[in-house]
């Protein structure tokens, strides 16, 4: 038998694939013969060519990795049609029709195939149910648009460097950046920026380096033990049932990566390794608490994309905090935009977030864990609703003290003994006009509510007219019923029942089943 290879995929989705790609490579062309201003102190470092490499090395990767997972190889033979395993299959809602017990519990365990996920890749000890549900996994979102962002700012840093020693364009009403005054060397915000926005780069490409080997990890692993064991729909034969056993298996695995990566790290002669040890386990971490906390709620592409942009704003927090606490250990600032007071408000906010998820989610779980679980398995029902009140204030108070005493305090800090509450108040009303800022944050709110509105009005109608399953979804023909015969467990001649002999309101009734159907 010849040897066949055939390529299947989505063509929405390699479409979306080949334009990051070529993006990407587009963006990888640019870096080098963009130069900065002359006389500028990126000059003497050039590595520009070197961005570029990394650059286009991902892109090859990434191909390799699309043709790797969407090939078959082999003999072209006859086979019979058997279901995949990858196939997971959802019970569908009961359709409108007889309302008999029988009938309808025939109906509760009709399935229907909603989604392959034979070429899905995973984070290392993740399974399917992880993950929300979508046609593809979107892996080469993860991989290409995070380092796509980053060049194409880097780009814009190269264009203008120069043109302004702060960096501000000219018409900006806000405080100049940030200076650190270190008697070692003398550079300007706009070139902090620049240097700031090739770490960026780096870690881009580190960020996606690293998923990318969980995903091929993860692949190696479930191969070994795919034939040994068949596992339920949602789980992998790969992955333990038993959460602690993940999580350590996790953890370990995460050392390892991340001590490798420094490794290479150190070995490619790369400087501020702690940083980057730093950035890989906190990366890590981030998929793996994203994943535990916000269920199903993210494709593969999503949380790699959210986990990168958590990591490059918690570095910008760290980086902050060092030039504050030690400026005599860094030639500049390090963030990867002008460190205003609004960079300031900004990670405030989104590191805030970050640590009040994180740090509070145990009585977000023991309150879910509660409102599930059945009265009756409770060991004091008395006690549910105290309980859950306990919770929602441990959280309530959990927040209060990390907004307003640990974040505060350090954007306080930041801004040089400033009362951040004050300085947004009277920041609002220094525009060109005293209204325009007050107006603008109006619109922009009406603009979110529009949508957010719209957003649930669009969910709504989608649940209220939800496809039901019907006899022509099963393959059957529609036509007149045919009469079907009902048997009884008795020993005896069982009598004939047929459908037509039935109660009309039974069968042509369609708000008895309408309401049936909501009650159930």
């Amino acid at each position: 038998m010849p040897l066949t290879w055939m390529f299947s995929m989505d063509l929405r989705n390699l479409g979306e694939s080949l334009l990051l790609l070529t993006s990407l490579l587009y963006v990888a062309f640019c870096i080098p013969r963009t130069s900065a201003t002359p006389g500028s102190f990126v000059r003497a470092i050039d590595p520009n060519r070197s961005l570029s490499k990394e650059l286009e090395v991902l892109c090859l990767v990434s191909f390799v990795y699309m043709i790797w997972t969407h090939s078959t190889f082999g003999s072209l033979t006859l086979t019979t049609t058997q279901q995949d395993p990858s196939i997971i299959a959802y019970p569908t809602a009961p359709s409108p029709g007889l309302s008999s017990p029988r009938s309808m519990e025939s109906k509760r365990n009709t399935t229907v195939v909603f989604s392959n996920k034979a070429n899905f890749g995973y984070v290392w000890m993740s399974v399917p149910k992880n993950y929300r549900e979508s046609r593809d996994d979107g892996i080469f979102t993860a991989l290409l648009l995070g380092p796509l962002i980053v060049s194409a700012l880097l780009v814009s840093s190269l264009q203008h460097n120069g043109s302004s020693p702060d960096g501000l364009p000219t018409d900006w009403l806000i405080e100049k950046p940030s200076e650190l005054r270190n008697p070692r060397a003398s550079i300007t915000p706009a070139h902090s920026l620049l240097l700031s926005r090739y770490a960026l780069v780096n870690l881009g490409t580190y960020c996606s380096a690293i998923l990318l080997f969980h995903v091929c990890a993860s692949w190696w692993l479930e191969g070994r033990y795919r034939k040994k064991a068949s596992v339920p729909d949602g789980e992998r034969s790969s992955v333990p049932r038993s959460e602690g056993r993940r999580a350590w298996f996790y953890i370990l695995f995460s050392v390892v990566v991340s001590l490798g990566s420094l490794s290479m790290k150190i070995i490619l002669g790369r400087q501020s390794s702690g940083i980057w040890l730093i950035a890989s386990l906190f990366y890590q971490f981030a998929l793996y608490m994203a994943l535990r906390l916000a269920h199903r709620g993210f494709t593969l592409g999503e949380l790699g994309l959210v986990c990168f942009g958590g990591t490059a704003i918690c570095l910008e927090f760290l980086n902050l905090t060092i030039a504050r606490i030690w400026p005599v250990t860094t030639a500049f600032i390090r963030t990867y935009r002008l460190p205003t007071p609004l960079l300031i408000f900004q990670i405030s906010l989104i590191v805030g977030s970050f640590l009040t998820g994180f740090l509070l989610s145990p009585f977000l779980v023991l309150s879910r864990n509660i409102a599930q679980r059945p009265v009756h398995r409770l060991r004091f029902p008395q006690q549910k609703d105290r309980n859950r009140r306990y919770y929602a204030l441990g959280f309530y108070g959990g927040t209060v003290l990390i907004v307003g005493v640990l974040i505060g305090m350090w954007t306080r800090w930041c801004l040089g003994n400033r009362d951040p509450w004050l300085w947004t108040v009277f920041w609002l009303v220094e525009g060109r006009r005293k209204w325009s800022r007050p107006a603008l944050l109006c619109y922009w709110a009406s603009l979110c509510s529009l949508s957010v509105a719209g957003w649930n009005r669009q969910l709504s109608r989608s649940r209220k007219y939800r496809p039901r399953t019907t006899a022509t979804d099963n393959g059957a023909l529609p036509g007149p019923l045919e009469p079907v015969t009902v048997p009884t467990s008795s020993s005896s001649t069982p009598p004939q029942t047929s459908i037509t002999d039935l109660p009309s309101s039974r069968v042509c009734n369609p708000s008895s089943s309408m309401a049936r159907e909501l009650l159930e």
